[in-house]
């Protein structure tokens, strides 16, 4: 006997599992690994901090290390990713690498979708 399987009994299934079940393909970087998944080539994420240059601390005429000048910055990530037909997309400066390698990929979706 063959049942059919409705959106309603997947939701049910899935409630067991929280909401991981109905986010797969949430974010960009899993839709475009999602595309290139049959495929068998797979995506190059080049991720990279970026170094701010800073001030240095400053000797003052007493000999003590004058900080005023110095900031306390994180440090910011950039991320390259090359797809499997050559394409090329660079995301901007994010403070998280995640953030970075997310902005890469919807980039590259747009372009893959467009295409």
């Amino acid at each position: 006997m063959q049942t059919k399987t409705s959106f309603a009994n997947v939701q049910a299934w899935s409630a067991g599992f929280g909401s991981t079940f109905m986010k797969i393909m949430s974010t960009p970087k899993a839709k475009l690994h999602q595309v290139y998944a049959n495929t068998g080539k797979r995506c190059v994420y080049e991720t990279r901090a970026v170094v701010v240059e800073q001030a240095a601390p400053v000797v003052s005429p007493d000999g003590l290390l004058d900080f005023t000048g110095v900031k306390e910055e994180r440090p910011t990530f950039e991320c390259t990713l090359h797809l499997p037909d050559g394409s090329t997309f660079l995301s901007g400066s994010f403070s998280r690498k995640k953030d970075a390698e997310q902005e890469a990929a919807r980039l590259a979706l747009q372009k893959v979708l467009l295409s």
